[in-house]
C-alpha cells in the first residue's frame, strides 16, 4: 500500500485546488510580473525542448514567500527551431503544450501528484495558435518566437518550487518537417541551478549538469511570470 507522507498530502492538496481554480471562471485581477528571468541580447543560450530519448527537458521556478499563495495568470518564454526557420513556428509544428506541477526535489517521487501536467495546449497553424490563450509573436531575432501562455488560474503556494517543460509535436507532412526541433531559450543565472529531464508523461526522471557548458555559470530556462494574490 502507498504510504503518504504530510508533505506528500499537502502537495496534493495543492494540486487538487490547482486543477479546481483552474476550471472555475474568475474576476479580472491586477497581474503583478513576480518572476523575470527574461531574454537578454546575446546573452542567452538555446537547449533541446525534447531529448533524442523523446524525455522533455524542464526547470523550475519559486514565486512569492512561505504562506502566501499566488493565482499564475500569464507565462511568458522564448522558442526557436532546429533547423533555424524564419517563417511560422506552425509550420514546423502542429501543437505544442506547457505542462505545469510542484516540484520535489527528493531522490525518490513519493507519489504520482508531482508529474506534470498539461495545463495549456494549443494547435498550431501558419496563423499561429488555435488556443486564444496561447499567444505566439515574433521574437527579437529573426528566428526567435515569444510565447505567451495566457489565463491559467493556477493557485500555487509561495515559495515552493514550481516545475514545468514545453511539449511540441513536429509537423508530419514532410521530413523536414517530421525532423524539426523546438528549442528552449536559457539565460544564465548566479549560483547552481538544475535543469530538470522529464519522461514524455510528465513523471521526473533527473536532474542535468548544473554548470553551463560554457562556464558561464548555471543555466535556467528563461520565463517571465504574472500573478496575483489569492483573496
Amino acid at each position: 500500500m502507498e504510504r503518504h507522507t504530510t508533505k506528500t498530502i499537502w502537495h496534493m492538496f495543492w494540486l487538487n485546488t490547482s486543477i479546481f481554480l483552474l476550471l472555475i471562471p474568475g474576476p479580472v485581477f491586477s497581474q503583478t510580473l513576480l518572476l523575470d528571468r527574461g531574454v537578454s541580447p546575446g546573452g542567452d543560450t538555446r537547449i533541446k525542448a525534447s531529448l533524442d530519448d523523446g524525455s522533455l527537458m524542464g526547470d523550475d521556478f519559486a514565486i512569492g514567500r512561505d504562506g502566501e499563495t499566488w493565482i499564475i495568470d500569464r507565462i511568458r518564454t522564448w522558442v526557436t527551431t532546429n533547423p533555424v526557420s524564419s517563417t511560422d513556428l506552425g509550420t514546423m509544428f502542429q501543437g505544442i503544450t506547457f505542462l505545469g506541477g510542484l516540484a520535489n526535489d527528493q531522490a525518490a517521487v513519493e507519489c504520482a501528484c508531482h508529474n506534470l501536467l498539461p495545463l495549456k495546449t494549443g494547435t498550431l497553424s501558419e496563423k499561429g495558435s488555435a488556443n486564444p490563450d496561447i499567444v505566439i509573436t515574433p521574437g527579437s531575432m529573426p528566428d526567435r518566437w515569444q510565447v505567451d501562455f495566457q489565463n491559467f488560474r493556477w493557485s500555487v503556494p509561495g515559495g515552493a518550487k514550481i516545475q514545468f517543460a514545453i511539449r511540441a509535436v513536429p509537423r508530419r507532412n514532410s521530413p523536414r518537417n517530421s525532423t524539426g526541433r523546438l528549442l528552449l531559450t536559457a539565460v544564465p543565472v548566479p549560483g547552481e541551478h538544475s535543469l530538470r529531464i522529464f519522461a514524455q508523461d510528465g513523471g521526473f526522471k533527473s536532474f542535468l549538469d548544473k554548470k553551463a557548458p560554457d562556464s558561464r555559470g548555471s543555466l535556467a530556462i528563461a520565463i517571465q511570470v504574472w500573478a496575483h494574490p489569492a483573496l
